[in-house]
């Protein structure tokens, strides 16, 4: 048989394992700074050689100005002779070439100004005397006053019954006045502008009325005063039409107010025609605004003969008779 079996023996107790020391934290370095290369220079010595370029410049421009100075023999440029006059090689008429005038080369200063001449022909007119009595009628409304070749005013009148027939009007063009200097700036002489005149000649015949408008040199200009005082003539003079108008009631003339002397009343040169008669033209201005303005309160037309008055509506160009006393 076998022997005694053995009793097992107890198991050891478990050794109990000792804690882990904690590591100490490592001490952190300062990143190394890296030291940047410097770029090797072209010429290999380590420093950066001057732009050859740049030290050349001046030297080539320098050559340039010498070849060009020599080019042009080392003189200096003569100044251009100044270019003739422009004048117009031909006048187009219609579909027509017409040469145009030459002048001598000694004429430096000439000068070929385009006229501003208008002409309209008014044809298969029944009454054409007729046509230019209206059309004059419209102008001395317009300041347009019947004048002799001077620019003279006449109170000849041609014949409009008549079969042929011609005419002259003229105004005078208001000269601009000359511009301010801007602030800082100089001022200069202003320059001398030339009396200019508006002009309107018109001719007809039968069933034909020419009307030729133009711009000329002159000035329209009144004949010397009469010794008789009379309007050129007329059977009223100026001063009587005036102390006429004055003495009128306002209200029969349009006005407001009980008397005239609120208001005063100037002449105005050139003579209108109503029924192809000359009338004396009379403005009116209101008193309290002849120094704020000059905003006419009313137009005033008396006849040469003294037998009838009129008020112009100067926006519309007609007249409305005003009775007399």
């Amino acid at each position: 048989m076998f022997g005694k079996s053995k009793e097992p023996k107890e198991p050891k107790p478990k050794k109990e394992k000792k804690p882990k020391r904690e590591k100490k934290p490592k001490k952190e370095k300062p990143p190394k700074e890296k030291k940047a290369k410097e770029p090797k220079a072209k010429d290999g010595k380590g420093k950066k050689g001057p732009n050859k370029l740049l030290l050349l410049l001046p030297l080539v421009l320098v050559i340039a100005a010498a070849a060009f100075f020599f080019l042009k023999g080392g003189k200096e440029e003569e100044p251009e002779e100044p270019a003739g006059p422009e004048l117009p090689a031909e006048y187009m008429v219609g579909e027509t070439a017409i040469p145009g005038l030459t002048v001598d080369e000694t004429e430096k200063e000439v000068q070929a100004i385009l006229a501003k001449t208008v002409t309209y022909t008014y044809k298969d007119l029944l009454d054409a005397g007729g046509a230019a009595s209206g059309y004059m009628t419209q102008l001395n409304g317009e300041g347009f006053s019947v004048v002799d070749e001077a620019f003279v005013r006449t109170e000849d009148r041609p014949d409009f019954k008549a079969q042929e027939g011609s005419l002259l009007l003229a105004k005078n063009i208001k000269k601009e006045a000359p511009a301010a200097a801007a602030e800082g700036e100089e001022t200069t002489e202003p320059v001398e502008q030339p009396d200019l005149v508006n002009t309107v000649r018109i001719s007809w015949t039968p069933g034909v009325c020419i009307v030729t408008a133009d711009e000329e040199e002159g000035i329209v200009t009144s004949p010397p005063p009469e010794e008789s005082g009379g309007l050129m003539g007329a059977s009223i003079s100026v001063t009587d039409a005036l102390d006429y108008l004055k003495g009128m009631p306002p209200e029969r003339l349009g006005l407001t107010g009980d008397t005239m002397d609120n208001y005063k009343v100037y002449v105005q040169d050139g003579a209108i025609y109503v029924n192809e008669q000359p009338c004396i033209r009379m403005n009116v201005y209101d008193d309290n605004n002849v120094q704020g303005g000059n905003a006419i309160a009313g137009c005033y037309l008396m006849s040469s003969d003294g037998l009838h008055l009129y008020r112009l509506d100067e926006v519309n160009r007609t007249v409305e008779e005003i009775p007399m006393e």
